[in-house]
């Protein structure tokens, strides 16, 4: 199916006043002089709850992986299905942002990091071998990233008494819907939505926060333990990047697709061995404005296919015969109809970001090429955000708020064609070692009380170390379960 372009966002009626407001404050937020007036949110709740703006708030829900593409045919037309009927869910007055996340592993965590501690009954020597093998191993991961996946939504209400049970019926719809393809999902508490914040505009510095801290000293807010100290979006007098606290980072912007969307596109991705967030605004328009909106598009080609017939006849031209792209656009905006009316498909407005960092310029450019290059060979226009980095960075926060305008129009099937299920990494809290990712090298970590059949058999040819990984399995339950 074609690929219907726009950029200008269609809302309903309701939402219009509140568009015009928030656009007017996402004005200002974006020509603040302090890092605390630039940061998008007004406050932040211990449930998880942000005030995005006057008359907006948002919550996040974070999912995990699945096994999808490794998954059979019919299996990943489930997924795709649930996906899709995730989308339509949402109506035209909420935003939804998709947020896949590759943070590296503390360089202090890499090679101390505790797998087992010292119980009684065993051997305080064992835990210490088996802990640096373990580290040993951690070192060799080719990436030594953790990957984070959150699903973001926005609603309009006076209050946050009012948008609470609002916020509430979407988290557990938006968690039962998932549970049909084995995804788990929870919601996000405060703490975590900052951490996950405070990755983006300081990457690479330790996490510190504390509620304890806000009672401590007053008027001291959520953002103050945050906003890092230093943010200049024309390092060395380029426009395409920022510096934050000694860290640079750019923000890129997805803006073409090629004819046909393949489901390997975006995880192939997020499947680089960088640090990158890949964020996804997603605005459901109402659907007899999008109708309205195709159908006026129709009448408008029509017009310019009758002008063309007028003038080919005055010269003497056969009528019949119309310019190409002219001809190609009205079979996708038909095609486009037919969707919307027969196929329970819906229209949203999209855009794209892309966004990674390093240590140096240098690194920097590097890790852009990368992507771009990865993109380019996934048949991905991306394209940097030149005088754009500081309404970009602020849209790659986990708030459900966009302030790119660079957008275009795609179906639910398009956007759910853009999987955020990469290759699954395994690192599960109290759980076993059980070797290394062929991909990425990190360690495999398995706990399998949380199987759901944590009953397994082992096979192999003679030689092959069956017996080696039965006693590997016996010494991890010991050391996690003794």
């Amino acid at each position: 199916m074609g690929l219907l372009l726009g950029g200008r966002k269609a809302t309903g009626a309701g939402a219009k006043a509140r568009e015009e407001k928030a656009r007017r404050t996402s004005k200002a937020r974006n020509s603040a002089k302090r890092q605390l007036d630039y940061i998008g949110y007004d406050a932040m709740y211990k449930n998880g709850i942000a005030q995005v703006e006057e008359g907006l708030f948002s919550q996040t829900v974070e999912f995990s992986d699945i096994s999808y593409q490794s998954a059979r045919r019919d299996a990943q037309e489930n997924i795709f299905s649930v996906l899709s009927s995730l989308y339509n869910y949402f109506n035209a007055d909420t935003s939804v942002q998709l947020s896949i996340a590759n943070t590296p592993i503390p360089a202090d965590v890499i090679g101390s990091k505790r797998f087992f501690r010292h119980v009684a009954d065993v051997d305080d020597g064992l835990v210490d071998e088996y802990n640096r093998i373990l580290n040993d191993k951690l070192r060799e991961g080719v990436s030594n990233l953790e990957r984070h996946r959150h699903l973001t939504y926005m609603v309009g209400a006076d209050d946050v008494d009012a948008a609470t049970p609002k916020l509430a019926r979407i988290r557990a719809d938006v968690c039962q819907t998932l549970a049909r393809i084995r995804c788990d999902a929870r919601p996000v508490d405060g703490e975590e939505r900052l951490r996950a914040m405070d990755s983006i505009v300081r990457p690479k510095k330790r996490f510190e926060f504390s509620w304890d801290k806000l009672s401590q000293f007053r008027g001291l807010r959520t953002k103050n333990l945050i906003a890092p100290n230093l943010m200049d979006f024309a390092p060395e007098g380029r426009a395409d990047c920022f510096e934050s606290d000694g860290v640079f980072g750019s923000v890129l912007a997805i803006r073409d697709f090629g004819s046909m969307l393949e489901d390997y596109y975006l995880a192939n991705i997020i499947d680089l061995p960088i640090p990158l967030v890949v964020t996804l605004h997603i605005q459901p328009i109402a659907q007899s404005d999008a109708l309205a909106m195709v159908k006026r598009q129709l009448d408008w080609m029509d017009k310019e296919i009758i002008d063309e017939q007028m003038a080919a006849v005055k010269k003497g031209y056969d009528y019949s015969i119309l310019p190409p792209e002219l001809r190609y656009s009205k079979e996708e905006a038909e095609e486009l109809l037919d969707f919307l009316r027969n196929k329970n498909e819906r229209l949203f407005v999209y855009t794209g970001l892309v966004y990674t960092y390093a240590d140096s310029l240098e690194e920097l450019d590097r890790q852009v090429e990368q992507v771009v290059s990865v993109a380019q060979g996934n048949s991905l226009g991306i394209v940097g955000l030149d005088y754009r980095q500081k309404h970009a960075l602020n849209s790659m926060l986990p708030l459900g708020r966009n302030h790119v305008n660079v957008s275009r129009h795609l179906t639910t099937g398009q956007i759910a064609m853009q999987m955020p299920f990469a290759s699954q990494e395994l690192n599960q809290e109290g759980g076993g070692y059980y070797g290394q990712s062929k991909q990425s090298g990190n360690l495999v970590i398995c706990n399998r009380k949380r199987l759901a059949s944590p009953m397994g058999f082992v096979c192999g040819k003679p030689g092959s170390g069956k017996s080696f990984s039965v006693k590997r399995e016996i010494l991890n339950t010991v050391l996690a379960f003794p």
